[in-house]
């Protein structure tokens, strides 16, 4: 710990130096830990999924949803999750339907509330699909669809997919 704070004390009076070295007007000011904080770019902005599956960015960084395909049983998990994928965020319906597309084919798979503990009634943060999966799905690395869902009074188009792909949409 003490190195950690003679090399601060070392970078802060180095800092000093320069600003005082850099000739030129009064537009000096204290150095503060803040500046020592290397800042925080968006573009190398990411969050763990909690449970382990797919996160997916909802709307401009205002939620998330989390897909997660249980390998020992086939089924299907969807998480609503706050912004920085940290907490649930129960939303008003009691079902949600992902639409996946597979090669020329397009399946629909129902998702059911179902509330987690201390969910208010009417209200969930997760959805489980209650039928088999499509062929073929067996990972979150094999989706690839589309999914409508409203969170408050806004609803937002998702595109779930663990990888990029390559083809025109019918849309």
């Amino acid at each position: 710990m003490h190195r950690f704070a003679s090399w601060k004390l070392a970078l802060a009076l180095c800092a000093s130096a320069v600003l005082v070295g850099c000739g030129g007007g009064g537009g000096y000011r204290e150095v503060t830990d803040e500046d020592l904080v290397p800042k925080h770019e968006e573009h190398d902005h990411h969050h763990a999924a909690p449970h382990g599956g797919l996160l997916v960015e909802v709307g401009s960084h205002e939620y998330n949803v989390e897909v997660v395909v249980a390998e020992e049983e086939p089924r299907l998990t969807l998480y609503v999750l706050d912004a920085h994928a940290e907490g649930p965020v129960a939303i008003k319906t009691d079902a949600l339907t992902l639409k996946l597309e597979a090669g020329e084919t397009e399946t629909a798979i129902a998702l059911k509330a179902t509330p987690q503990t201390g969910e208010a009634e009417g209200t969930s943060s997760q959805f489980v699909n209650e039928g088999p999966l499509p062929e073929g799905v067996k990972s979150v690395l094999e989706l690839y669809g589309d999914l409508s869902i409203t969170i408050g009074e806004k609803t937002y188009d998702v595109h779930i997919s663990a990888t990029p792909h390559e083809h025109d949409h019918k849309h």
